[in-house]
């Protein structure tokens, strides 16, 4: 058959060229190539998806990070161009000394840089495998959670709370008398808390606040996410402020979930602390006058989560305990002991601990010495008391740690109240992968700080799933109220 002379005319193809562009346009528009992105990354903060797709593969995101740290020690660290991986975006501010509980020369943590071609051999090893975000029957919960919870102006876990803070009771002047603080329609009989100092924003100047979003973070861990959030709801988290904590990040903290109160300030003209931003540690010892509770878990706001904490309460060591009267194992000075006593601890871990820690020496420098950044008591007005005539006795303790070396000379073991070592794995200090991966239930550790590439994005993940899940629970806030 011969075709027609037009079709094998130059006008003839130019018109089969754009017809066939013609029906390509509308079979693509039409039918769109679906991208699949993970449950995960949507879940999270525009900024955090856009992290995660410049950094991570997507098609292995959801996958639990099992690679050992054997070519990566916890000396080395990596730096990148990246403002989220920088060393100038963890740079120690003059915020950075309220690490008001570790009480650690920071100059042990400092890592040494390593050149750019071993960065990017660590980078191409290891960042496919780092565990980010839940299933997808997990981020529909979530998604049901942040719509459950989307009131905004009450803690999640009683409808009916208020926002306390001054209101709680009349306002009190440094050093005021103990007196019990009721946190009217509060169930339960246990709570967590932790500890703000605030930093003014003339010394911020403009930098981002860290502590304040560690307790972000740790109200977002407690209180909202699927993976680490008491399986208890009623459990609330009580986050102390001094006056330096201004009334916005205060109010946001409350749409957080948290119960803000502010705290009259405790100290002792005689202590002098080795950081002048920690003469307002002794503070915390108010959470002794919170007597509503059976048990308070403090936990330092420089702690992230792995897994749930309330099954703290039900540790051995968080059982009471009776005082020993045995005069020669009083603090000279003191007034008498409480009958009965709580306060279980966790010993300070060496850098190079094994999990889980199991041996004296290799993974404690001292099995007798506890660290204040997680504990758990029974508040008591008496306890209370008792830490104060302490405190005010010249000479007691030594005081360049000093809330957590006033804790260890009232509980030392060879006193009359020696505090209780809780299970090993709620808590670490000098973290790595290898602890999160042997499943340690929460982390000493600030998330802002220059460590080997796959716990720094262990960190920063948890950092950027509270940033987006605040936001969506901001924006489905604002359209109920629309």
């Amino acid at each position: 058959m011969h075709s027609h002379p037009w079709m094998r005319s130059k006008a003839f193809y130019t018109f089969a060229t754009f017809a066939v562009l013609f029906f390509l346009i509308i079979f693509v528009s039409v039918n769109p190539y679906e991208v699949q992105v993970p449950s995960s990354v949507a879940s999270i903060s525009t900024h955090s998806r856009d992290f995660l797709k410049q950094h991570l593969n997507t098609e292995t995101i959801e996958k639990p990070l099992h690679q050992e740290e054997k070519s990566i020690h916890h000396d080395v660290a990596v730096h990148y161009d990246d403002p989220i991986l920088s060393t100038e975006s963890t740079h120690l501010d003059e915020s950075t000394h309220q690490d008001d509980l570790m009480h650690h020369d920071d100059s042990l943590h400092q890592d040494l840089p390593i050149h750019h071609e071993d960065a990017k051999s660590h980078e191409d090893t290891i960042l496919h495998n780092v565990p980010i975000h839940h299933d997808e029957q997990s981020y529909q919960d979530e998604l049901k959670h942040i719509e459950e919870t989307t009131h905004h102006d009450a803690p999640t876990h009683d409808n009916e709370l208020k926002p306390y803070d001054e209101a709680v009771a009349a306002a009190r002047g440094h050093n005021a008398a103990p007196l019990p603080v009721h946190l009217p329609g509060v169930k339960s009989k246990h709570a967590f808390a932790t500890f703000l100092v605030g930093t003014e924003d003339k010394v911020l100047n403009g930098t981002e606040d860290h502590y304040f979003n560690a307790v972000r973070i740790l109200a977002y861990q407690l209180l909202h996410s699927n993976e680490t959030r008491s399986r208890d709801h009623s459990i609330p988290f009580i986050v102390l402020v001094t006056d330096k904590v201004n009334e916005a990040k205060r109010e946001r903290l409350r749409k957080d979930g948290a119960i803000v109160i502010h705290v009259p300030s405790i100290g002792a003209e005689w202590v002098k602390a080795r950081v002048d931003t920690w003469d307002h540690v002794m503070t915390k010892l108010r959470l002794f006058e919170f007597t509503d509770f059976e048990r308070i878990a403090f936990v330092d706001s420089d702690t992230l989560l792995n897994q749930p904490l309330d099954g703290i309460f039900d540790d051995p060591a968080c059982a009471e305990q009776q005082t020993m009267h045995n005069e020669e194992k009083r603090i000279r000075g003191a007034i008498h002991e409480p009958s009965t006593y709580v306060f279980a601890g966790n010993a300070e871990h060496t850098e190079k601990h094994h999990y889980p820690p199991s041996e004296p020496g290799r993974d404690w420098p001292n099995t007798k010495y506890l660290n204040a950044g997680f504990f758990v008591i029974k508040p008591s007005i008496e306890m209370l008391k008792y830490y104060l005539s302490v405190l005010n006795t010249p000479g007691s303790f030594v005081t360049d740690f000093p809330e957590q070396n006033l804790m260890n000379e009232i509980h030392d073991q060879a006193r009359n109240m020696p505090w209780k070592q809780i299970n090993v794995t709620w808590n670490v200090h000098y973290p790595t992968m290898v602890d999160i991966n042997g499943g340690v239930k929460s982390v000493h550790e600030k998330y802002w700080m220059d460590r080997p590439i796959p716990f720094r994005l262990w960190m920063r993940a948890k950092r950027w799933q509270m940033e987006g899940y605040y936001e969506a629970m901001d924006a489905a806030a604002a359209e109920k109220s629309a």
